[in-house]
Order: structure tokens, then C-alpha cells, then sequence
């Protein structure tokens, strides 16, 4: 492994930062990022899981070029320039998923991101704290607003967001934390002082990440749950939750109203708001806008439409304002076609698939609690961006190719 001691220090550092400080986090882990590939470069275009992202990152700015040159959806409004913009999403992140494996590559590597993880969210514990219950407002500008901490009032119709934009965003985040404090908490019970504080941090991530009133990361939590729990009851549960999401859509329909009426009794009022329809009477409904995106795919399946073509396009169709697609792989496949989706997604599905039975079908003496929290970081994250996207914030969008790479690293040896 040609990787120095000294290296490891600035990914830790890295990792620490980017919760709070993007910004700074994300230039060590660059610095990480080309010292890896510099000195790493042929072993790991050897890899055949390594192989497909490479051609990825080939065939990217080729569709950008030929979607400069000719453009297949006729609007007014967009800036061509978008789509090669846009190229900052998947290239450079991709390329963090190559880089980066050699330094999640054990069990140890893995459980000090874990907990450095934890620990760099100690800011937005407080953050939040302070938004929700001292009115603790920003936004906070840093080193010339470098950094910025956007604090947002709180308003009867939105929830804890902390240093986050929006409360999708810091839902998101907790959740992609939350199973890592679980795990730590759980082994802690030997040293008194580690479970206070384990428990201190479990308790304080599940209250913030309540408190967001993300939908989002409410589903999340229950997926988080049943993937600790084991793979005995993984499926029922994963079943059982989707039935309930989609019930929810179908909510007014199918229950009736003094029902409807008894069980939003059981609830606080803001929880009650997050699923009702006249809370958002003005907003597009999921549904409606993956129907059109899924339309607009086809348009030009084999090169798409451009990367932020989405949003004005279904103003002038809908004459309302959806900012994305909701779903992470409708937005990848509309802004640059369907061939580069599959060639992007398909190995992380398959990722997903070998490190699940390598970590939780294995007959194995004892769990790893420890990987089963990554993989189900990585596995809620994947799930959640089918229904909301918020891989677009750097932090969230770094995390979701470094635990990618720890699956990978578990699995490699077994597959290769």
C-alpha cells in the first residue's frame, strides 16, 4: 500500500472538517485525492470495479461536448454552460470513490472514520441545539464567508436544519451519522466514560435528526434500524416501510376522516403537518414530477438533455418550480442519458449487493456491528436519494463516494 502515515492524517483531517467546514475538509481531501492517484494510479486502473468508473469519467465530457454542439430539447433560458458545470457532481466525486479506497481499506480504517465522523458533527449538535431551542440565527459567515453556517430562522413550517440550508440536507447528514454512534454506543459498555458519551451522542443525533422534520430522514431512521438489526427481518421491514410511504400518498383516500382524525391526535402538530395534503397544496407532489422526468429521459435517452435543463423545462411545462428530479438516478440519466447512468449505478447496486451478503448472509461467529453501520450509512443514503436529492451538497455528496469505497475495499478480494 503506497500510502504514507503522514497522508492518513490529512484524510483524517479531511473527514473531521467537512461536516463544519466543508471548505477546508474537502481541500485535504483533495490533497489526498491526487497523492493516491499519483501514486497508486496503475494498480488501480487494474481493477475491474475501478475499470467502469474510469469510463465514466471519459465518456462524461464527450456528451458534454456533443450536447454543447447540438441540443435536443428546444427551451429558452439555459446556459449551456451548465452541463459542463454539472460535470462537477460525478467527476471529481468518482474520483474520490478510486483515490480514496486505499484509505478505508480495513476494518480499522473504517471504524476511525466512523468515529471521526461523529465527532465532526459535534458543531452541528450544537448548531442545532441553538437554532431550535435559543434562536440562534445566521447566517454565520467565516474567513470572509469561506465558511458559512447558515442557521436559519425557524418558521411553524420548516425544522431544524443547523448549519445546513435546509432541513432535507441536515436530515440527511444525521442520518448517514446515526448508525456509526449506535455502533460505538453498543461497544462501549466496558469503559464507563465512553458509553456516557456514546450515549450522549446517540441521544443527541436522534433528537436533531427528529427534529428536522424531514420525511426523509424519518423513513431513513426506520431503514437504519432494520439494517442493524440483522438481515432475518430486513426485507419484511423494508417492505413494510414502503407500503407505508406509499399509503401516505394515499392517505386522504383510503382512511376515513374521523379515523384520519383520531391518529393525528396521537401525534404533535408538527410531526401531523409533514403529512398532510394542504401542507403542501403548493408544492409539487413526487409522483408528478418523476412522471415528467421520466419523459424528458426519453427525449434523448443516449445523451440527455443537459445537467440543470430539468427546472426550467418543467416551468414551462408545468408552469411550477421543481429544483431536481427527486430521484438521483432520473437526475443523472436526464442531464447526460441513460448508457452513462447504468454505467455509474449498475456496479454501485452491485457493490450494495456483494457487501451485503459478505457482511450480513457470511456465516460468520460473530456480527461486525461495525460494518453493518457502514453499509447501512451507504444503503440509506442510496435509498433516500430515490425519493429527494440532496447529493448535491458537498459534504453529503463526498461521504456517499467514501462510504461507497468502503464497501467496495470489504468486498474486492472476494469478488476480483
Amino acid at each position: 500500500m503506497k500510502i504514507e502515515k503522514p497522508l492518513f492524517k490529512f484524510f483524517y483531517i479531511g473527514i473531521f472538517l467537512l461536516p463544519s467546514a466543508p471548505s477546508i475538509g474537502s481541500i485535504f481531501l483533495f490533497l489526498c485525492l491526487i497523492c493516491s492517484l499519483i501514486n497508486n494510479f496503475l494498480e488501480l486502473i487494474k481493477d475491474r470495479w475501478n475499470i467502469t468508473f474510469f469510463i465514466s469519467i471519459f465518456l462524461f465530457p464527450i456528451i458534454c461536448l456533443i450536447q454543447s454542439s447540438r441540443f435536443f430539447y428546444k427551451f429558452n433560458n439555459f446556459d449551456k454552460s451548465l452541463t459542463w458545470i454539472g460535470l462537477n457532481n460525478w467527476i471529481p466525486l468518482i474520483l474520490c470513490f478510486i483515490a480514496f479506497q486505499k484509505f478505508v481499506n480495513s476494518k480499522s480504517d473504517r471504524e476511525i472514520i466512523g468515529k471521526l465522523l461523529i465527532a465532526g458533527s459535534f458543531p452541528l449538535i450544537i448548531s442545532g441545539i441553538g437554532q431550535y431551542w435559543f434562536n440562534w440565527y445566521g447566517p454565520f459567515e467565516f474567513l470572509n464567508g469561506f465558511i458559512i453556517w447558515f442557521q436559519r430562522p425557524m418558521q411553524t413550517e420548516t425544522g431544524l436544519t443547523s448549519l445546513f440550508s435546509n432541513q432535507n440536507y441536515a436530515g440527511s447528514w444525521f442520518c448517514i451519522v446515526w448508525p456509526f454512534c449506535l455502533s460505538f454506543f453498543i461497544q462501549s459498555f466496558r469503559n464507563n466514560l465512553h458509553r456516557f458519551i456514546s450515549l450522549g451522542f446517540l441521544i443527541s443525533i436522534s433528537t436533531c435528526l427528529i427534529l428536522t422534520t424531514s420525511r426523509n430522514a424519518w423513513g431513513g431512521l426506520l431503514l437504519l434500524i432494520t439494517l442493524l438489526r440483522g438481515a432475518s427481518l430486513f426485507w419484511p421491514i423494508f417492505i413494510g416501510i414502503t407500503i407505508t410511504i406509499i399509503s401516505v400518498f394515499l392517505l386522504n383516500i383510503l382512511i376515513p376522516l374521523d379515523i384520519q382524525t383520531t391518529i393525528s391526535n396521537l401525534f404533535p402538530s408538527w410531526i401531523n403537518q409533514e403529512f398532510t395534503s394542504t401542507h403542501f397544496q403548493f408544492r409539487e407532489s413526487r409522483p408528478e414530477i418523476w412522471w415528467e422526468a421520466i419523459k424528458l429521459i426519453f427525449k434523448n435517452p443516449l445523451l440527455g438533455l443537459g445537467a440543470g435543463a430539468f427546472p426550467i423545462i418543467y416551468q414551462s411545462l408545468k408552469n411550477a418550480y421543481a429544483g431536481h428530479t427527486h430521484n438521483l438516478v432520473f437526475e443523472l440519466a436526464l442531464s447526460y442519458g441513460i448508457p452513462i447512468t447504468l454505467i455509474v449505478f449498475v456496479p454501485i447496486f452491485l457493490i450494495c449487493f456483494f457487501s451485503f451478503k459478505e457482511i450480513y448472509i457470511k456465516k460468520t461467529n460473530n456480527i461486525d456491528i461495525n460494518e453493518r453501520a457502514w453499509f447501512a450509512s451507504f444503503f440509506t443514503l442510496l435509498c433516500t436519494q430515490q425519493v429527494d436529492v440532496q447529493y448535491f451538497d458537498l459534504r453529503i455528496s463526498i461521504i456517499f463516494w467514501v462510504l461507497l469505497a468502503g464497501l467496495k475495499t470489504r468486498i474486492s478480494p472476494q469478488i476480483i
